[in-house]
């Protein structure tokens, strides 16, 4: 009995924010933009935003495909180490290949062997992903999550949040 009162009672609550609250960075995606504004309220039939310059514009939901909230700005370190290695293992690789002596020694450099070689083209790989490594350190980007478009349909939603995880459930007559 307990679980059937649990379920009626989830079933008609609405969580309006469906994942975000008032004043959460949204991403907006319609069949003919994407726009970056501020959650304000929703209603059955519509989104309210503030746009850059106190701009608050209702957005129907039926005109909304994808419905994002940020999560905040993220480092892309890990990133740029990971292109930043890739492309120093392919410049590595190359002046390996360029430089590798069979039998003769360098010829300006007589004491130059296969093992310097091999030591600068690791150095040349590590060097370019410490470059990437700090390159993605300095430059950050906004990391977004999908949230459902509230009273799409009458499924359960789960939206996860920050440190929570919001559930929504609409119902449709």
């Amino acid at each position: 009995m307990r679980f059937l009162v649990f379920a009626v009672a989830l079933l008609l609550s609405q969580s309006h924010a469906m994942g975000q609250s008032a004043g959460d960075r949204v991403r907006i995606k319609t069949q003919h933009e994407i726009s970056i504004g501020t959650f304000i309220s929703v209603d059955r039939s519509s989104l309210k935003v503030r746009f850059p310059y106190n701009n608050i514009q209702s957005i129907p939901l039926a005109k909304i495909e994808k419905l994002e909230r940020s999560l905040g700005m993220r480092s892309n370190a890990k990133k740029g180490f990971l292109v930043g290695g890739a492309i120093g293992v392919v410049v590595g690789v190359v002046n390996l290949a360029a430089n590798w002596e069979e039998e003769t020694p360098h010829e300006y450099i007589p004491d130059l062997d296969n093992t310097t070689t091999v030591l600068v083209s690791g150095a040349i790989a590590a060097g370019s992903g410490l470059a990437g490594l700090l390159v993605g350190a300095v430059l950050k980007s906004e990391n977004w999550i999908d949230i459902p478009v509230p009273y799409r349909n009458s499924r359960l939603y789960i939206a996860p949040g920050t440190k929570r995880l919001s559930l929504d459930a609409g119902l449709r007559f």
